[in-house]
């Protein structure tokens, strides 16, 4: 049962004793009265409890066991030595902090890279992206353990055409414990994302030699 409905039946059942304690029974006689008022403030005083332990269990639910992320980003770009100027390398290296006070497992990391380049324009499937061709993608498979407030870091290299302008590198990091090719079952996701600049490496670099 979701917290919140628990939290909303707990608050139904209290106003159903106030509204037998101090309407309903008054209307029974005095003996009636007093005891219903005891067995109604009894029964308060339980449900009071309860509802501090089930937001003490929210609270530690949220902020403590359910698993919860940082990620970030950092990426070089450099020419590929004698390629005349043809291939660049972006070095991109993946910062995964775990900020629960319990150990956290990664299972995997999907790593993925499009070029953009020409006229900018909006993707019509996803209107928050330009344009672009995927060149690259690839899953870092095996599990990964974070220790509480630890952050470990996964570096990939990206081999990215110097006809590209702009490469924009995805990064997507499932919230534990989810695991890879799971059809039907759709799982959250971190996803972080970063525009690399390619054709300054390569004019640059090409310009020294």
């Amino acid at each position: 049962m979701p917290m919140a409905l628990l939290l909303m039946l707990l608050g139904a059942i209290v106003a159903l004793l106030c509204l037998w304690a101090f309407w309903l029974a008054p209307r029974l006689g005095q003996e009636r009265l007093e005891v219903a008022q005891r067995s109604a403030m009894i029964a308060l005083h339980t449900i009071t409890a309860l509802a501090i332990l089930s937001a003490g269990i929210l609270y530690l639910d949220e902020q403590q066991w359910s698993p919860r992320l940082g990620v970030e980003l950092k990426a070089d770009a450099r020419l590929v030595p004698e390629s005349n100027p043809q291939s660049a390398v972006v070095q991109v290296s993946i910062g995964i902090t775990n900020k629960t006070e319990t150990n956290q497992v990664v299972n995997f990391v999907e790593v993925s890279a499009s070029g953009i380049r020409g006229p900018a324009r909006q993707d019509p499937n996803h209107p928050e992206d330009l344009q672009a061709t995927e060149v690259y993608r690839h899953v870092i498979a095996g599990a990964t353990d974070v220790g509480p407030d630890e952050t470990v870091y996964k570096v990939v290299e990206v081999p990215v055409a110097c006809q590209w302008s702009l490469a924009r590198i995805s990064v997507k990091v499932p919230k534990p414990p989810a695991r890879p090719s799971q059809p039907g079952k759709p799982r959250v996701e971190y996803e972080r994302k970063l525009l690399v600049p390619i054709s300054d490496a390569c004019t640059k670099a090409a310009a020294a030699q």
